[in-house]
């Protein structure tokens, strides 16, 4: 990508990915697991290197859903503005992700789910009195998306 950061129009970027995918049915109608791991390096022209991977998957038991996600990012101290306090490096950042969610009704081949998640993060310890020790998150939230094709 030719300049894709308008604070930095001389810098380009080689974006390199990588993912698979997978989903099994299981014997119960509307059941089955679905899972899906990715990677990503960007690799800027003056050398700087950035690696990401997500690995995902979930289990759907007609109108339950249990999920899980596991996210890891390299972040640069650029990036982060940190450049100050640690000069030039990079930090990884791990997140834990854990979910359910219930489908409530299906209304004209429209699903309305109700769900919660909750995130644990994990970062290098440097940034501790940044952002504190295993940071934690947390969302209720209503889904509405489309039904499965029969």
């Amino acid at each position: 990508m030719h300049s894709p950061e308008a604070l930095e129009p001389d810098e380009n970027v080689t974006r390199t990915t990588a993912s698979a995918i997978h989903t099994a049915l299981l014997r119960k109608p509307g059941s089955f697991v679905a899972s899906t791991a990715v990677w990503g390096l960007n690799s800027k022209s003056d050398g700087h290197k950035e690696h990401s991977f997500l690995a995902e998957s979930n289990l759907q038991l007609q109108k339950n859903a249990i999920y899980g996600r596991y996210e890891f990012v390299e972040k640069s101290t650029h990036e982060l503005q940190l450049e100050e306090q640690f000069g030039e490096d990079k930090f990884g950042v791990h997140a834990f992700t854990l979910g359910y969610a219930r489908t409530l009704a299906t209304i004209w081949k429209t699903n309305v789910a109700l769900g919660a998640q909750g995130t644990v993060n994990f970062a290098n310890q440097a940034l501790d009195g940044l952002y504190g020790k295993q940071p934690l998150s947390g969302q209720v939230y209503l889904r509405i998306s489309p039904a499965m094709h029969r």
